[in-house]
Formats: C-alpha cells, structure tokens, sequence
C-alpha cells in the first residue's frame, strides 16, 4: 500500500515520537468544515464563533476575523484555522 499519509492532517506536536493519523468518512460532506488550534477555540465562544461563520464574506476574511477576535481576546497560543467549503 502506498504511503498517503501527506493526504491527512497529523498531529505531530508534543511529548512522544510517535505520529497518529485522524481519519474519518461522513456520509453527507456538504458542508463548511473547520479546524482549530486551541489559541481559537479556547478564546471564542460557540455563538461568537458561529455568527462569523454566518456573515456572508469570503473564507479567508472569515478565518482572519476569527483569528483576530481570538488574539483580542488575549489569545497568546498559536492561532491557527482552516476552513473548507465542499460543495
């Protein structure tokens, strides 16, 4: 089997060597998917958070109000988002 593992988000930070590859399915992938450091999520709450994700702007100026409202919220951890739209 080839090695595809560039395919997938990785978590590779912390105490152990050791790699771990999150992998799912979901049967209906329409949809806005989004990741987040803990520097975003531990510093917006859900209804905040959500009320970006509604405005009708493109993602990119939606991911930098989130981070900018994270880093207002005296967010000192690596903020990070990737938000992706499937059609």
């Amino acid at each position: 089997m080839k090695n595809t593992y560039w395919k997938c988000l990785t978590s590779a930070l912390g105490p152990t060597k050791k790699l771990k590859i999150d992998s799912y399915f979901l049967k209906d992938s329409n949809g806005l998917f989004c990741l987040t450091t803990d520097g975003i999520h531990d510093f917006i709450d859900i209804k905040t958070f959500k009320d970006y994700l509604d405005l009708k702007s493109s993602l990119r100026t939606k991911a930098k109000n989130i981070i900018k409202y994270s880093i207002n919220n005296l967010s000192t951890d690596n903020s990070s988002i990737i938000l992706l739209e499937v059609m």
